[in-house]
């Protein structure tokens, strides 16, 4: 799933398109520098939103529309509806792109910049050095003075993966901000009765939000219990656990089956099954069926703060380097807590 309206996309919705834009284009031999630098500029032309026009001024074909704000906008889709491709649709953009590149068109190389547009894409100079090479080269804009542009970049580099969305990295907070936080991992009294609890609790504040996906990965169950009411599980790709997302307000569009990147939206925050309020309860687990006992979870706020690197395999197996960086975290953990495994 990718965003695509005429309206300025949330950092959310942003952080999805730029998944798999990274995904995309690295799949077809760009450098996570270079699509990165791109992204930063994307940012600024249009919340890296295919979708969007110029001023929000739909259907003004003098104005710019796209990704990159091809301006006229006839000169994109003109170009789209010839090939078959919705004007909408991201993939048609991304096609466009690479047409440019193949055709050497659009791309016009300054002293500043003296790269051609095969060079930057698959250039491993900076993200803010590409960021402002796309910004002088291609965007043109007036105002060439635009340093936010590889601030831009540099975040993107940063915060999605580049490996062909092989999933990794700093795991995405799955609902809104981390203050909202209304029950910790751990032992807790529901009720009179003390019992420890395997997940992390994020209020709704009496209101419905949006949930993300943590970690790229697969979706293993999509379904209803009575104790988590609507539910997700993902197993993740490029760090070897599991999440799962209950109490949603309805049945996630997403089937099982089906492959998500990090910070898509995958439901919505609700109060079904044994809840007593609107909020997500989110877990962490260690194996597919680990939910809901003490040796089959981790504390999600130190995975929170795990970094996974740029990928490796998920599930039951990852990276050397992934697998020895949980075990510490888990070694940490038991400290912390006083468990014994």
């Amino acid at each position: 799933m990718t965003f695509s309206k005429n309206a300025y996309l949330t950092r959310a919705e942003m952080t999805v398109n730029a998944q798999y834009l990274m995904n995309a284009f690295t799949s077809r031999g760009w450098t996570k520098n270079a699509v990165a630098g791109m992204l930063g500029n994307m940012e600024t032309e249009s919340t890296i939103n295919p979708g969007i026009w110029q001023n929000l001024s739909e259907g003004n074909m003098s104005l710019g529309y796209g990704l990159v704000q091809w301006t006229p906008a006839s000169k994109y889709i003109d170009w789209a509806n010839g090939r078959g491709f919705d004007r909408k649709n991201i993939d048609g953009q991304v096609a466009r792109i690479e047409f440019e590149v193949e055709s050497n068109i659009q791309w016009i190389s300054t002293s500043a910049y003296p790269l051609s547009f095969r060079q930057f894409k698959t250039s491993t100079e900076s993200p803010e050095y590409l960021a402002q090479a796309f910004l002088r080269n291609y965007e043109r804009p007036a105002n060439q003075n635009q340093p936010l542009r590889s601030v831009q970049a540099r975040y993107w580099f940063d915060n999605i993966d580049g490996e062909g969305g092989m999933g990794g990295g700093k795991p995405f907070f799955p609902a809104r901000d981390p203050s909202y936080i209304s029950s910790e991992y751990g032992p807790r009294v529901l009720n009179g009765v003390p019992g420890f609890h395997y997940g992390m609790d994020i209020g709704g504040g009496g209101q419905t939000h949006p949930i993300w996906a943590t970690q790229s990965g697969e979706v293993i169950y999509n379904g209803w219990t009575s104790w988590g009411g609507w539910g997700v599980r993902i197993k993740h790709i490029g760090d070897p656990y599991y999440s799962m997302y209950i109490h949603l307000n309805t049945q996630s569009p997403i089937t099982v089956g089906t492959k998500v990147t990090k910070g898509q939206e995958i439901g919505t925050m609700g109060n079904t099954g044994e809840s007593f309020g609107i909020h997500l309860h989110f877990e962490i687990m260690t194996r597919a069926n680990g939910y809901s006992t003490q040796d089959g979870t981790i504390d999600p706020r130190i995975y929170l703060e795990m970094d996974f690197g740029e990928g490796g395999d998920g599930g039951d197996g990852g990276n050397e380097q992934t697998i020895n960086k949980s075990l510490v975290m888990l070694l940490l953990s038991d400290q912390l807590h006083g468990w014994k495994y």
